[in-house]
């Protein structure tokens, strides 16, 4: 939940005290651990600052979340920090609209995503994710974000791109996996957040 209005933004909920620059740091450098810290310390609802953004609301209560979900299209904005995404995602991107042109987009985007088509795309990700940790022995330690990671390639290359091998499913897996991995750096992510760090510097 992003809010702009100072009478509101007077009444958000509590959250780390440093100052937003340091907020911002801990962000970027260890993101889970600070979100933890968060939880632990103000709930399930806090505020955190992040740099020059507007404060931002995480609530991870299920029934908060149900709440913002089912709330009315003006209610919340989102827009005006995801602006951040702009160079990943385009100017047109749901993730980056608000109002009546958000809903445009979203009821475009929305027939895919009912009925069949949604248990299919449930069953694929089962069979995938059993493929991908298939040799998993009990006991074992590994990193999760590359095993995520995966999941997530295979089931964008076949659920979106209809892909499953092939030259073309090679080459896209290769692009694909290097936007994951750039925007999963810290370095990437500063170049988001810093905007005197965003400079054509050509190919």
């Amino acid at each position: 939940m992003v809010t702009t209005s100072p009478e509101i933004t007077a009444q958000l909920p509590p959250g780390p005290r440093l100052p937003a620059t340091l907020q911002l740091l801990n962000w970027l450098g260890r993101p889970y651990p600070f979100l933890a810290d968060c939880v632990q310390h103000y709930g399930d609802l806090f505020t955190v600052r992040l740099g020059g953004l507007t404060p931002i609301v995480f609530c991870s209560h299920p029934a908060a979340n149900q709440a913002v979900f089912k709330a009315e299209p003006g209610r919340f904005s989102i827009g005006c920090n995801n602006s951040l995404l702009r160079p990943l995602v385009g100017s047109e991107s749901i993730l980056l609209l608000d109002g009546d042109r958000h809903q445009r987009q979203r009821q475009l985007l929305m027939p895919p995503f009912h009925g069949e088509r949604m248990r299919a795309y449930g069953t694929l990700i089962g069979d995938l994710t059993r493929q991908i940790t298939a040799d998993w022995e009990s006991q074992e330690t590994f990193a999760v974000r590359p095993v995520m990671q995966e999941i997530s390639l295979r089931v964008i290359l076949q659920a979106v791109f209809g892909l499953s091998q092939g030259e073309q499913y090679d080459e896209l897996r290769l692009r694909v996996s290097h936007l994951l991995d750039m925007t999963g750096s810290p370095l990437s992510s500063s170049l988001l957040f810093f905007r005197w760090l965003q400079k054509d510097l050509g190919a």
